[in-house]
């Protein structure tokens, strides 16, 4: 997969058929509408995609690595998500803060 042409991603995931899907990620991610449209075609794939971080998947790149149906990453890949705390409703990240503050209260009772 080649950032920056959408298309072309898209028809080359079609014209995997019934192969396996290997996506070697090292990328900062791009435009957001862009990423989700080439996840979803790797969700769609009738057969096994396979993500290897083998650098960066920052941002929307994220995506692809999480429509993978394994995911491996390389000893000096790295993974970033924005502000990963809002991927949850507000009362789930709350009841995580009161969990961690539990948590916290009770190692220090230890």
């Amino acid at each position: 997969m080649r950032l920056g042409d959408t298309a072309a991603n898209l028809q080359a995931i079609d014209d995997a058929q019934d192969r396996t899907i290997c996506v070697r990620i090292d990328c900062a991610g791009g435009r957001a509408d862009d990423a989700l449209r080439i996840a979803e075609a790797l969700l769609r794939h009738k057969w096994r995609v396979v993500a290897d971080i083998v650098g960066r998947c920052s941002s929307s790149a994220i995506f692809f690595a999480l429509a993978a149906d394994l995911r491996t990453i390389e000893p000096d890949g790295c993974v970033m998500i924005h502000r990963a705390a809002r991927c949850c409703t507000y009362e789930q990240f709350k009841a995580m803060q009161s969990l961690a503050t539990s948590l916290k209260a009770g190692a220090a009772h230890a």
